[in-house]
């Protein structure tokens, strides 16, 4: 199923918004869960560019995709790279914006793999930022969910909207109740049904490719080792103080740039 037709068959339903979000103790036992995740490519670098840069962004991908995997059960979750997944052809567009982005764009934290004890409410977090990995472990993230409008069908799933809000973002995850459980792909979580595809600020960014509902072997479940462990303010900390970095010296490059094109140099 295509991410930019997820909601092409979206039924419009009534539903009473006094009604709760509420779950009985039927659980599945656990599964295995595929995903499609997209990552938008940040070109606000760019919006000042010279009209034959913009040119050639317009033909360009607007971002990437990556196979995910979620695994599951009563007490456990855990979200990462799916590294079963048959390589994909990469487009060279892709590829080429890809080698362009680390020097082009704001360093940003990635997720890359998470472990969820759902029993004591913890997680535990690794994050990659410039090449480094780093460990956070704390708190479970508490969503707080509105019940939507709208059911949408995934993967022969009936699923239903619920929102969230979480500073700038509008997250809209897709979950059905068919499949019991407070599961969801990343961080997303705490509805009376799996999470099968997100939206953030009306995008998709993560959609459920296949659904396996045979419960995974415990061995699965380990919390990532590699990286170096830290608190969540001070990861935190460290962000804005590459992003502060990253500013300044943008800032001075197109200090440069224009004065490059001025025909002045110092």
């Amino acid at each position: 199923m295509s991410m930019n037709k997820i909601l092409l068959s979206i039924i419009f339903f009534s539903f009473n918004v006094g009604v709760c979000f509420t779950q009985d103790d039927s659980e599945i036992n656990g599964g295995v869960i595929k995903y499609e995740a997209f990552d938008k490519f940040d070109l606000s670098y760019f919006k000042d560019a010279d009209p034959k840069v913009k040119e050639w962004l317009a033909g360009m991908p607007k971002g990437v995709k990556y196979a995910k995997v979620l695994y599951f059960n009563n007490r456990y979750s855990l979200f990462e790279e799916d590294n079963t997944a048959q390589a994909a052809v990469v487009d060279k567009k892709v590829l080429v914006m890809r080698s362009k982005m680390p020097y082009i764009t704001a360093p940003r934290p990635v997720l890359k793999k998470i472990f969820i004890n759902r029993g004591k409410g913890v997680m535990s977090k690794q994050m990659e930022l410039m090449t480094r990995f780093f460990i956070i472990e704390e708190d479970l993230t508490t969503w707080v969910w509105k019940p939507g409008t709208k059911q949408v069908k995934i993967l022969d799933y009936m699923c239903m909207s619920a929102t969230s809000t979480s500073g700038d973002k509008v997250v809209t995850a897709w979950f059905t109740p068919q499949i019991k459980t407070k599961a969801g792909p990343e961080l997303y979580g705490g509805l009376p049904g799996l999470i099968l595809a997100v939206d953030i600020n009306g995008e998709n960014v993560l959609l459920a490719t296949e659904v396996n509902l045979n419960p995974p072997s415990d061995k699965l479940f380990k919390k990532p080792t590699e990286g170096k462990k830290m608190k969540s303010e001070a990861f935190q900390n460290l962000v804005d103080e590459k992003m502060e970095q990253y500013r300044a010296e943008r800032e001075s490059r197109k200090m440069k740039e224009n004065s490059d094109k001025s025909g002045y140099h110092k």
